[in-house]
């Protein structure tokens, strides 16, 4: 993920067969979208596994090409925690 060995987390939700990976963050913007998708392209390397569904989960979207990035990655963006219920 790093160019250079390093520790990463990744949350995951696995529900009826569907990998989910969340990152849950006070704040994002493209950086956090970036690394995100670099942190899922790994997992999906490593594991062999698809992610089916990624979100990031934060009351504050830094309006500056955020939402681009995100869909660009096809990550959703969650401010509201009822989203996550329509999984």
């Amino acid at each position: 993920v790093f160019s250079r060995p390093e520790q990463i987390e990744i949350d995951l939700i696995v529900k009826n067969g569907k990998v989910i990976v969340a990152e849950i963050k006070s704040s994002a913007d493209r950086g956090t979208v970036n690394m995100f998708a670099r942190k899922i392209a790994f997992y999906e390397k490593v594991t062999g596994q698809k992610v089916t569904d990624k979100m990031i989960i934060s009351p504050f979207i830094d309006s500056r090409g955020t939402k681009e990035d995100a869909e660009y990655f096809n990550i959703r963006l969650v401010t509201n925690l009822e989203e996550i219920d329509k999984l």
